[in-house]
């Protein structure tokens, strides 16, 4: 019988159950498991704290490249819109 808190035997069916719950890819719910010795609870703590950093750091970060868009409308009207994509 494998050990499960083993980082090379780390069940599939233990990384499929995971990726179920949570939705993340293959290898970050390996790599939680992992990290969590096989537990799927604190697993998924590490997931979810693996998702806040992430989305810090892209929080952080400014756009450097962006792309505008201004409409006018008939002369009448005299309004403009402008678009930041």
């Amino acid at each position: 019988m494998t050990n499960p808190s083993d980082p090379v035997n780390i069940p599939a069916q233990l990384v499929k159950e995971l990726r179920e719950r949570t939705g993340a890819g293959f290898a970050d719910c390996r790599s939680a498991l992992v990290e969590a010795g096989a537990n799927i609870e604190a697993a998924i703590d590490v997931l979810r704290k693996k998702g806040q950093a992430a989305a810090q750091k892209k929080a952080a970060r400014q756009a450097t490249e962006a792309w505008s868009a201004i409409t006018f409308t008939p002369r009448e009207n005299r309004r403009a819109d402008r678009s930041e994509l």
